[in-house]
């Protein structure tokens, strides 16, 4: 194994480690998607309009809001690191920057991955029935997401001096992605000048992706998916790599 493979193994499994250990953190970003799953999707009444129950429809969107909240915990934690910690030694130390980026990136975006999986567990609640097939599209769809995401974060707490304008910059942009999306509302029940936001937003074809990929063909067929899958996929690849290397740039030139 080179050098540089031996040292993203290392980084990755010290920040799993380490979030490992921080049981309360764990728990807390998963609760709030979990209320909103049951607060907002079970006193909704069922879409009268396509006949699927509403819970079925925001079961996406909640997967991909405790991805945002993640993102922000490993931002705020590589900050500090950088910062003040372990990163801050092996910036002065001669390795590769190239794989300290790369581990950051793979450790950060296997932690959201994990806490979003933990919602397949509720598919049997909504009344999805998944085939193993299904589900690893829709692992795929939601690895890209966190990748994208993550790598914006990583970016933003390498640029960014002080926490709390962190904190403010993600919001500002995870926010209007996540929320000016499919993630609550079809894409009909936007107004016009949202609805192009909307579709061209790559979180709302992560979405569309999502349902094509989790929904039998019956309830498929009432949801019309917005976008075909193609394109689903295409649009969040994409959005995928230009993040990544806008994030590496930022990594590269913050070090």
């Amino acid at each position: 194994m080179t050098a540089s493979l031996r040292l993203i193994r290392t980084f990755c499994l010290l920040d799993l480690l380490r979030y490992s250990r921080q049981k309360g953190a764990v728990v807390s970003i998963f609760l709030l998607p979990l209320m909103l799953f049951y607060v907002i999707g079970s006193g909704a009444s069922a879409m009268s309009d396509t006949g699927v129950r509403y819970v079925q429809f925001i079961l996406p969107g909640v997967t991909i809001l405790a991805v945002t909240l993640t993102t922000s915990v490993n931002a705020a934690r590589y900050m500090g690191d950088r910062m003040h910690g372990f990163l801050r030694l092996s910036f002065l130390a001669p390795i590769s920057r190239s794989a300290i980026f790369v581990s950051k990136l793979i450790s950060s975006s296997l932690l959201s991955f994990l806490h979003a999986m933990l919602f397949l567990l509720l598919f049997p609640v909504a009344s999805i029935a998944l085939e193993p097939r299904s589900v690893a599209v829709f692992a795929g769809v939601v690895l890209l997401v966190c990748v994208a995401l993550n790598a914006i974060a990583l970016a933003l707490a390498s640029l960014c001096t002080a926490y709390e304008s962190l904190q403010v910059m993600i919001s500002c942009i995870h926010g209007p992605l996540a929320h000016v999306s499919t993630a609550y509302f079809p894409l009909s029940s936007f107004p016009e000048p949202l609805r192009v936001l909307v579709s061209i937003n790559p979180i709302s074809h992560a979405l569309d992706a999502m349902r094509h990929s989790m929904l039998s063909t019956d309830t498929a067929s009432r949801l019309h998916p917005d976008f075909a899958f193609s394109t689903d996929l295409s649009w969040l690849a994409g959005f995928t790599l230009l993040c990544v290397l806008l994030s590496y740039r930022a990594f590269r030139d913050a070090a």
